[in-house]
């Protein structure tokens, strides 16, 4: 995972609504449960978490994790946004009620993923939700770029010029999840037409990119 490769998403697009999984998972935890934002980015959805829970970002761009922050202090909530590989969460062991990640887990070789995914496990409380979107095989990127190992491929030019990415398939969710996760659905979206500009900016057009939305919970 190379965040510092990937265009920079615009900080606090306070107009944009959150991700469809941060709106379920803030639904699924009773406040005062702390949640974990992995991979916060512009700080859309740790803004949506932190209004109604304890919540706590983590961003691999340090810069990005920093403005993040400063961004969120100053509309008055008391959030802390970590600067840190995903791979070595600088947090603790079960902390965290929840945990949400929309993006990070696109990117990345699947040994990096699954080390990941072993990390917010770690960080999860016993049968604690996690949300998160992986990319689908079916995506139409899939295949593009240079092969890196089995399904993963990194883009040739554009924004994320460089950046390992991750697809799978049905069967490839809960096994990417490992033993430390139950899947509790997992559901192929097109997420242009769910969430547009939130993902790919602003005036992005249909593209054809498909995620795997998922439900797991810590075992």
């Amino acid at each position: 995972m190379n965040p510092a490769a990937v265009k920079s998403e615009p900080i606090m697009a306070v107009h944009e609504p959150p991700h469809p999984l941060a709106e379920r998972l803030a639904t699924s935890v009773e406040p005062p449960g702390e949640l974990l934002d992995l991979g916060t980015g512009g700080g859309r959805n740790l803004r949506f978490l932190a209004a109604t829970h304890g919540a706590v970002g983590v961003d691999d761009d340090g810069d990005r994790a920093r403005r993040v922050a400063a961004a969120l202090h100053a509309e008055g909530l008391a959030v802390d946004v970590h600067a840190a590989s995903y791979t070595q969460l600088p947090l603790g062991r079960a902390r965290f009620a929840g945990a949400l990640s929309t993006h990070a887990l696109l990117h990345g070789t699947r040994s990096k993923v699954r080390l990941a995914i072993a990390e917010v496990a770690r960080v999860l409380q016993h049968n604690a939700p996690f949300f998160l979107t992986l990319a689908s095989v079916e995506d139409e990127r899939y295949g593009e770029g240079t092969m890196i190992e089995l399904d993963v491929f990194s883009p040739a030019s554009g924004d994320e010029e460089g950046v390992p990415h991750l697809y799978v398939d049905a069967a490839g969710v809960p096994e990417l999840l490992g033993s430390q996760f139950t899947v509790e659905s997992q559901r192929q979206v097109d997420v242009d037409a769910v969430v547009g500009r939130w993902a790919h900016g602003q005036g992005a057009a249909p593209s054809g990119r498909r995620h795997w939305f998922v439900q797991a919970r810590r075992r």
